[in-house]
């Protein structure tokens, strides 16, 4: 069975904090985090969003860290 995957890739602060405030300031989604793992250079977390219509979405969220350990670059994966 092959699985479709939707990316998406956000580098510096501005465009991650903006995408991050668009889905925690709607009412829907509603994201929750179901693991982490916290790395020297990176942080990979996954997250299970439910959706208005009730559709639960599970997406990989891999954030790179600079030299001083804030975030770098996001790239997101979700099946599609």
């Amino acid at each position: 069975m092959v699985q479709r995957v939707s990316t998406v890739a956000f580098e510096g602060i501005e465009a991650i904090g903006a995408w991050f405030t668009s889905l925690f300031g709607a009412v829907s989604p509603s994201p929750t985090c179901l693991a982490e793992i916290v790395g020297r250079g990176a942080i990979a977390v996954e997250i299970e969003t439910k959706l208005a219509d009730g559709v639960v979405r599970r997406t990989a969220n891999f954030f790179d860290l600079n030299e001083r350990g804030l975030i770098r670059a996001l790239r997101s994966y979700a099946r599609a």
